[in-house]
């Protein structure tokens, strides 16, 4: 019916396109739905299953294959599929079910709700009156014939945890909300669940707000956070959809960094934001903390938002807010005189205050303070006093302070916020003015001091990251002395205009000049310590521990994550990870022999089933044997351009960029030279 409708729409409107939105792009019985021949040509957009359960739209999975399995190779293909009959005859075997039912129940113990694919109605019945039976748990049945009534009550019971086993024959699949559960068994062999971990951060790691940094106890659901755009690159502020709050799981373990630009913890599964160092590397990936771990090559992660968000400059002068960093820096408001003072010593230093001062139109008083020692000669300093209000005698007419009280204050108030990237550059140039350098050069490290105002640091740190600056804060705990017993912390800023920074691959650079980056790595963890997360629409979160920031995703959701539910577990008992993939990985090919790597693999010690790709097990660290690779001579085809058939075109070459290249699998194999021409499709 589609095909003569389209028919008659090219023909009133030859311009008409036709677009498909699909969450499975492929059947059962045909294969893929784009091809030349049919309706949809061709993928014009995608994202997999993976990418959408670490940006949080689907849960992760934790897969076990059943210890009692059916032997499927005696089944029959028709259209595509297994025979249904066959099927069904082959998964009520009395043996089998009665181990499958004992396995489920027992390792459901924990489990609030269970939901079981049976392979026909024969076999769900046998299913649910064995777990009933024997087994002593109320398990619901439903099929296609169920009265409404009846499959209403059963499902509305097993939504609110009233029943926990429920048992369907090709009922309870596409459009089945029910986000309590927390177990699949699979009795027929058709799905292809993956294994996935919950993700989180550790205790220690705090989270940005619009009221500054938070730890797990100080932040909740609904709360206003920062997550990192992958498209536009800025730091934008979203809700929290979710907060997991949880022990660390089983088999689970925690990565780490600590360098003196990072300091991350998380779980082995937790989203990692990243890069590669390459020029045509130009988007961001999301990838776990295992797998970042095992990169052979340097990577970059964000530490700072782009500032496209703050390009509008506020509505205040550029000698106006460098007078406000040296405020921040160098001055204090006397309040019972209603005076702001800025005090310096150096005359290079006074000359400018003396400047921002007559650029602002301020009306102002200097005072030599004459400063002398018996032991040490200290040279005279400038005070410089600034009224609130108009002048008198010779600074008659000029205004005072009053105009700038907003900003005047050390606590840094949101009216900071409103500072576009270009200004808060000069502030930055004028609080380092005022700790004693040189101004901030482009391309050096800021080092400002905030004294004891924590608040203080807090606030530039924040600013700094949204408008593309990498800024840590350093805690300084001076030493008690005879005339200060209990000295306060001291909190100093590190900034610089960067928003990317290194973290190490496994390949060990053998030329001694060039710097070895730190790893992100396995780190000890405590048996009974505690995770937490947040998730964000965005997929990702902005982070700092021990006062410096990294930009990493959040938490999955957990086949819709649930109050009281850290994981969803799969028990394969039809063979169909091992068949298919984890549902992250489904491998869409065109039906042919061969013998070819399958696209998972059993740990056969603990039964997890997990990607080809693991040579460890993530759950009981069990060792796989290296894989038998077919050895093959590779050759490069010359027949195209023997025969001609060439294209030849000219494009701009905007830039080339020349590289050593080390082959990953093989660190014997000499280096070749990579020679990379931008052309201008990047943009």
């Amino acid at each position: 019916m589609f095909r003569p409708f389209l028919a008659d729409a090219k023909v009133v409107n030859p311009h008409a396109r036709v677009i498909g939105l699909t969450a499975t792009p492929f059947r059962m019985k045909t294969g893929t739905i784009c091809a030349p021949d049919t309706i949809l040509n061709e993928v014009c957009y995608e994202v997999g299953v993976r990418e959408l359960i670490v940006r949080g739209f689907l849960c992760p999975l934790r897969t076990k294959a059943g210890t009692a399995r059916a032997d499927t190779s005696g089944l029959h293909v028709r259209a595509g599929e297994y025979v249904a009959g066959e099927v069904e005859d082959l998964m009520d075997d009395e043996a089998l079910v009665d181990a499958a039912c004992a396995e489920i129940v027992e390792l459901t113990r924990d489990r609030r709700s269970v939901l079981i694919f049976a392979s026909g109605v024969c076999h769900g019945e046998h299913v649910a009156r064995v777990i009933r039976e024997r087994h002593g748990a109320e398990c619901g049945f439903i099929e296609g014939g169920t009265p409404t009534k009846e499959r209403d009550a059963l499902i509305d019971r097993f939504k609110r945890g009233e029943l926990k086993y429920l048992a369907n024959v090709n009922v309870l699949t596409t459009g089945f909300d029910a986000p309590g559960i927390d177990c699949v068994a699979l009795l027929r062999p058709t799905l292809s669940p993956g294994l996935y971990y919950q993700m989180c951060l550790d205790m220690e790691t705090e989270v940005l707000t619009r009221s500054g940094w938070r730890r797990c106890h100080e932040v909740t659901t609904g709360d206003v956070v920062a997550a990192f755009d992958l498209a536009s690159e800025d730091i934008v502020y979203v809700p929290a959809l979710e907060k997991v709050h949880r022990p660390l799981g089983a088999g689970e373990s925690m990565y780490g960094v600590v360098a003196p630009h990072l300091d991350i913890r998380v779980t082995d599964r937790h989203t990692m934001v990243v890069r590669g160092r390459s020029r045509t590397c130009l988007n961001w990936q999301l990838r776990t903390a295992a797998d970042v771990s095992a990169r052979r090559e340097t990577c970059t992660i964000p530490v700072a938002g782009r500032g496209g968000n703050h390009r509008r400059d506020a509505a205040i002068t550029d000698a106006e807010v460098e007078f406000i960093g040296w405020f921040l820096t160098d001055g204090y408001m006397n309040r019972g005189k209603g005076t702001v003072t800025i005090s310096q010593s150096a005359a290079k230093f006074a000359d400018e205050v003396r400047r921002v001062l007559a650029a602002c139109g301020l009306g102002f008083r200097e005072y030599v303070l004459a400063r002398a020692s018996g032991l040490t000669d200290y040279a005279d300093g400038v005070q410089f006093v600034i009224p609130r209000g108009e002048g008198r005698g010779e600074n008659a007419g000029l205004p005072g302070w009053e105009r700038l009280k907003p900003w005047l204050d050390k606590d840094v108030p949101p009216v900071f916020d409103t500072l576009s990237r270009r200004q808060f550059a000069v502030l930055l140039r004028a609080m380092d003015l005022g700790n004693g350098k040189n101004g901030g050069a482009a391309t050096r490290v800021m080092a400002i001091a905030c004294g004891c105002r924590q608040r203080l640091a807090d606030r530039i740190q924040q600013l700094a990251i949204e408008r593309g600056y990498r800024c840590n804060i350093a805690r300084i705990d001076p030493k008690p002395s005879g005339w200060n017993r209990s000295p306060q912390p001291q909190w100093m800023i590190y900034i610089k205009p960067q928003r990317t920074a290194y973290i190490g691959g496994t390949r060990v650079d053998r030329n001694d000049l060039v710097p070895q980056r730190c790893r992100l790595q396995p780190v000890a963890h405590q048996r009974n310590e505690w995770v937490w997360c947040l998730t964000t629409e965005k997929g990702t979160l902005v982070t700092r521990r021990r006062g410096k920031v990294a930009i990493v995703g959040n938490c999955g959701r957990g086949f819709r994550l649930a109050p009281g539910k850290s994981e969803c577990l799969v028990l394969d008992y039809g063979g169909n990870v091992l068949r298919h993939g984890p549902v992250d990985a489904i491998r869409l090919r065109d039906r042919e022999t061969g013998g070819g790597e399958a696209p998972a693999k059993e740990c056969p010690q603990c039964h997890a089933l997990i990607a080809a790709g693991y040579q460890t097990c993530p759950e009981c660290g069990h060792q796989f044997p290296e894989p038998n690779r077919r050895q093959h001579e590779a050759t490069a085809s010359t027949e195209g351009i023997l025969s001609g058939q060439t294209t030849r075109s000219e494009e701009r070459v905007s830039d080339v960029s020349y590289h050593v290249h080390h082959k990953r699998d093989d660190p014997d194999a000499p280096p070749t030279m990579r020679v990379e021409y931008r052309l201008g499709f990047n943009r």
